[in-house]
């Protein structure tokens, strides 16, 4: 028996032609096609960057979260309201724009919403500002 070596394979690949059998053992030797470079190019500039300030991006999440609270509340009115669903599809196939916020805000929401309504769906998209800037968006999307 051979001592093992990692690189040779003893495959026994019989090739049978009549009487005689050919046995192929072969050495594989691993090697990459894909070379590391050696140093970096002489007008590679590495970038660097700034700190990382997620003050914004907390106040933000934060935000979101009254936001997610206040779309809970609407879809919790409308699934458990028959009369409440049924008012604000009415409303909308009117083309009651005023009356479909009225209802929709007579939940509890105090965001900036936009609301629109399609023949297919109602959407509710709500939005909040933190120090005047556009921090975050939930959007509502719910068909009929």
């Amino acid at each position: 028996m051979q001592p093992y070596n990692r690189y040779f394979y003893g495959v026994q690949n019989s090739i049978s032609s009549g009487k005689t059998n050919i046995s192929n053992n072969y050495y594989h030797i691993p090697h990459s096609y894909h070379y590391a470079p050696h140093g970096l190019p002489p007008n590679y500039v590495v970038r660097q960057f700034p700190d990382v300030d997620a003050t914004r991006f907390r106040n933000s999440a934060e935000a979101s979260k009254q936001l997610l609270n206040e779309a809970n509340l609407l879809a919790t009115k409308i699934s458990e309201s028959r009369e409440y669903a049924q008012e604000i599809k009415s409303a909308a196939q009117q083309s009651d724009n005023e009356k479909v916020e009225q209802l929709v805000r007579s939940v509890g929401i105090h965001s900036r919403t936009r609301i629109s309504f399609t023949p297919d769906n109602l959407e509710v998209r709500l939005s909040k500002s933190l120090n005047s800037i556009d921090c975050c968006h939930f959007t509502i999307s719910l068909r009929w």
